[in-house]
């Protein structure tokens, strides 16, 4: 409890966010999810908050988005823009935890930083809500979320290759 007091109140609001905004995602849907479920949520969600750079974080992420496809009874209601955001602040308040140890003040810089790339990155959510609902009553088609996977998946190693690149010009 000594150690907790020590840190700075930034470090302890982003680790309170970490824990609190994947339960806030699940309470978007408006229905109750099973307790046991619940329970290792938030179990898992204290974990990622006093270790933010642990892949726990992603199990959290994970857990959250397969309820919301499995047992959610519409999962293309309006609220999943809220889940969608929730969940996407508890991973940026993550990473700004993960910067250094909960003493360490968060620097207001990085936070807005953070936070812009965050709002940035929010604006696809309501474009993919709008295409799955014009996709909703069309026919299952394979093929194209295989092509769609295999078009982020290219999209994402050319950009860690581009951000590669760009950091090995920097030194």
């Amino acid at each position: 409890m000594s150690a907790l007091r020590r840190w700075s109140r930034s470090a302890v609001l982003a680790r309170l966010l970490v824990v609190l905004l994947p339960l806030v995602a699940v309470a978007a849907a408006g229905q109750r999810p099973a307790t046991p479920f619940v329970v290792v949520l938030a179990a898992l969600a204290v974990a990622w908050a006093i270790a933010p750079e642990s892949p726990v974080g992603w199990i959290v992420l994970v857990l959250v988005i397969g309820w919301w496809g499995v047992r959610v009874a519409d999962p293309l209601q309006p609220t999943v823009l809220l889940a969608a955001a929730a969940l996407l602040g508890a991973h940026v308040a993550a990473l700004l935890a993960s910067y250094g140890p909960g003493r360490l003040t968060i620097d207001g810089p990085l936070a807005l930083l953070w936070v812009r790339r965050a709002l940035l990155a929010l604006l696809v959510a309501p474009v993919a809500w709008a295409a799955a609902l014009g996709l909703e009553g069309a026919p299952d088609q394979p093929a194209l979320w295989t092509v769609a996977l295999v078009t982020v998946a290219g999209l994402v190693l050319a950009a860690a290759l581009a951000l590669r690149q760009a950091a090995g010009d920097e030194s």
